[in-house]
């Protein structure tokens, strides 16, 4: 197989894992008795897509000198809560992925650390993957009411899955308030 039609496949497994283990942790979240006004999934770097984290924050976890801050709202980096190895299936079939791209990939060379296309390519596939994961569970109502804000982020990133998910996953007031904040 070539690496482009690879790059090409379908992605409906990923997305449905994804799915499914995004719903088990905020179940997970609701059982104990949480309401939380954020959730955020970590993807990595700009540069790889390898062990998602789940971030979420409450109304509470903010202090009170900056309950009405949007910066300590809507900025990941300042969140309390950080769950790892909750997506134990969804990094299992994203490390399987990169192991793919790695055989199809033909080495270029390895003293050039600029990305190149395809690189690009499979960063972007596996970022829309969860984008589309996490635009399905906002439509069937997984994470409240649509002013609580849910984004994939990247921490010291700007990169454009970042304002890309806060578009897509949020409704315009908040999407709006975000970028006055965060915009570029």
């Amino acid at each position: 197989m070539t690496l482009q039609k690879w790059l090409n496949r379908d992605d409906t497994e990923l997305i449905n894992i994804i799915k499914s283990e995004v719903c088990q942790h905020i179940s997970k979240i609701h059982a104990i008795g949480v309401k939380f006004y954020g959730y955020a999934i970590l993807p990595g770097t700009s540069y790889s897509v390898d062990n998602l984290v789940a971030a979420f924050n409450c109304k509470t976890d903010i202090s009170s000198e900056n309950t009405n801050d949007t910066y300590y709202r809507y900025s990941v980096d300042e969140w309390e809560n950080y769950v790892h190895n909750e997506f134990i299936n969804t990094n299992k079939l994203i490390n399987s992925l990169n192991s793919q791209f790695k055989e199809l990939h033909v080495e270029k060379n390895v003293n050039n650390f600029v990305m190149d296309e395809f690189e690009i390519a499979h960063i972007t596939k596996l970022h829309k993957a969860i984008l589309i994961a996490l635009n399905e569970l906002r439509h069937n109502g997984l994470f409240g009411n649509n002013n609580n804000f849910v984004i994939i982020w990247i921490p010291g990133s700007d990169d454009e899955i970042i304002y890309q998910s806060a578009k897509v996953l949020n409704s315009a007031c908040v999407y709006e308030t975000f970028m006055r904040e965060f915009g570029i």
